[in-house]
């Protein structure tokens, strides 16, 4: 009989703490994940575009698809440093500030990196630099449907009056 008191007491107690929990300490951690997750990708296209500049340096001559790629990382490069050093900066502090330039230079920095890319298969090949492109647009297409899906999906049933 104590035990079951004492366990009732603690549920009671957890889910009294539980619900304490106000809505900005949720908020908080979600953007602490969203920040992990944009470190993950901000830091592996810088890691794509330094690799794939270091190689490109090596060469006597670059064609012009290649010449278009050391074009698209020296953009994507800066721009994508940029963003991961300010969401790194953010792991210091409690709050974030939403500055324009914070949520462009991803889209900018990774639309460049991607034509970097796109370019590099290009020189190896028509068709692979066609395949290439042509699946990234397709797959943003498809993205975008499953976001514009994902919102309709979760948008609160409003009452009709």
């Amino acid at each position: 009989m104590a035990v079951a008191r004492h366990s009732r007491a603690f549920r009671q107690s957890s889910n009294t703490a539980r619900q304490s929990q106000s809505p900005m300490s949720r908020r908080k951690k979600s953007a602490e994940k969203d920040a992990v997750d944009e470190r993950l990708l901000f830091g592996a296209l810088l890691g794509l575009g330094i690799v794939v500049v270091v190689q490109l340096i090596s060469l006597r001559r670059l064609d012009r698809s290649l010449t278009l790629s050391l074009y698209c990382f020296a953009v994507s490069i800066p721009l994508l440093s940029m963003r991961l050093v300010n969401s790194l900066m953010f792991t210091y502090f409690e709050y974030d500030v939403s500055v324009w330039y914070n949520r462009i230079s991803p889209l900018i920095g990774g639309f460049a990196a991607l034509l970097g890319l796109n370019a590099l298969f290009w020189h190896f090949s028509r068709i692979a630099g066609f395949l290439f492109g042509s699946l990234c647009i397709a797959s943003l297409i498809a993205f975008g449907n499953y976001v514009y899906k994902l919102g309709k999906l979760n948008l609160p049933k409003l009452p009709r009056g």
